[in-house]
């Protein structure tokens, strides 16, 4: 015979004793006691009817909807009765007493028994079997926002809450009754947003964000691989690869989103060349520099076709391809890159243009990188004659130009060269 229970408390305890695992596998199909079911449905309904505050009656039922559907293995108690939120606070206090839920030891998480959660998923009569995702969902929102909130002062704090709700999202994809929650917009904005605040955190959040993928994958075949929200989900989700130095994965991502660009937004705009340049970098740090290259060639075509060969764009993408040059040790490619850029920004701009000079200088830089200590004493020669015939010698970027041709000198241990010109940088500057 069945043993009497004073309350739900001690059944609990002997519900602890059996092996529970075997009465819950599988948990939705029909290897468990319908008395059991029963006797939890009504425990549950009996602490919902004792609440006759509708306020706190509302946050009772979130509070176990939440925990019916979010990570069996427990919630943040802060999330369920936030400091700031009496109602919250009572209907959990309410709930904790009737033995409905639990909090663990240090107090920091709070679960429902697996049981407990079928039951009240299952019950035909409950608003949390009919309305529990919805309801879920809607409180998911509520923590979601409070990673933006502007009341948390401490960093860390936000931090946290993003790192709680990674936890959350990677439990959800292996739990087929939480999977519905991916089909509303506010689970949806969470994701994206959590998504979002791990990559722009920082190293240790980036790395944890890799966990998103899974649940990335679930939303992307909801809402569909070309959605916008995808498509920068997508973007962050290869960022969050690229931080944790899995550059496969991360080209990967990358490639899609070029490619996706490329046919709706075509090769000029600012999200096409922003994406081609996060996937040529991918392959750059993964020392893939041949695929790098490949990609600001491509780059650099489509916007001569599109734009014209001084245009800003175009000029920036060659920038990027003498850059990438460098990284591979083509000096003498990146030199005839840094040329053309010259030849193009003098064209159009003039010679004594900040970004002519600019580009002067990185010409400069990479003789000294290639070891042609002469040929970039010789650019910053030119660019000193230059500078001062346009705007005088004791101009501000004479005399930088002056600085950088002394460091050249130093670099090339030419220091009788470097000590005159730095006399007459102090000259400059004195009289």
């Amino acid at each position: 015979m069945t043993p009497p229970y004073s309350n739900l408390h001690n059944y609990y305890v002997s519900l602890q004793a059996t092996n529970v695992e075997e009465l819950l596998e599988p948990i939705e199909g029909a290897h468990y006691s319908k008395g059991a079911i029963a006797s939890l449905q009504l425990a549950a309904s009996s602490a919902l009817s004792s609440i006759t505050d509708h306020e706190v009656h509302t946050e009772a039922e979130t509070i176990l909807a939440a925990l019916c559907y979010l990570a069996e293995s427990g919630v943040p108690t802060q999330w369920l009765k936030p400091n700031n939120h009496l109602p919250s606070q009572k209907a959990y206090t309410i709930l904790q007493a009737s033995s409905i839920i639990d909090q663990s030891s240090d107090g920091k998480t709070t679960s429902i028994h697996r049981l407990q959660a079928h039951a009240l998923r299952t019950s035909h009569d409950s608003r949390i079997a009919h309305e529990g995702i919805l309801i879920t969902s809607r409180f998911l929102d509520k923590i979601n926002r409070t990673q933006y909130d502007e009341d948390i002062d401490i960093l860390s704090q936000s931090r946290q809450i993003t790192y709680q709700l990674i936890n959350q999202f990677s439990t959800l994809c292996s739990q087929s009754y939480s999977k519905a929650l991916f089909d509303y917009p506010q689970v949806q904005q969470c994701l994206f947003d959590t998504l979002r605040m791990a990559v722009s955190a920082s190293s240790i959040l980036s790395s944890a964000a890799i966990r998103l993928a899974q649940a990335f994958s679930i939303t992307e075949g909801t809402l569909g691989a070309s959605h916008p929200k995808i498509t920068r989900a997508r973007s962050d989700l290869a960022r969050a690869h690229f931080m944790a130095s899995q550059y496969s994965a991360a080209a990967s991502l990358h490639q899609v989103t070029t490619t996706h660009f490329l046919n709706t937004l075509g090769p000029a705009h600012p999200d096409t060349i922003k994406a081609r340049n996060e996937l040529a970098w991918t392959y750059r740090w993964a020392g893939q520099y041949a695929d790098a290259i490949a990609v600001h060639k491509e780059t650099i075509a489509d916007l001569t076709n599109a734009l014209g060969p001084q245009h800003r764009d175009t000029i920036e993408a060659r920038k990027e391809l003498a850059s990438t040059y460098r990284w591979a040790g083509q000096y003498a490619d990146a030199i005839a890159v840094h040329k053309v850029i010259i030849a193009q920004l003098t064209s159009a701009l003039g010679p004594q243009h900040p970004d002519t000079i600019k580009a002067r200088y990185e010409l400069a830089w990479t003789y000294r990188q290639a070891g042609q200590h002469a040929d970039a004493i010789a650019v910053h020669k030119e660019t000193i004659a230059d500078l001062t015939n346009a705007l005088g010698p004791q101009h501000p970027d004479t005399i930088k130009a002056r600085k950088e041709l002394a460091s050249a000198h130093r670099e090339a241990k030419q220091y009788a060269d470097a000590i005159a010109v730095h006399k007459v940088i102090i000259a400059q500057l004195t009289s």
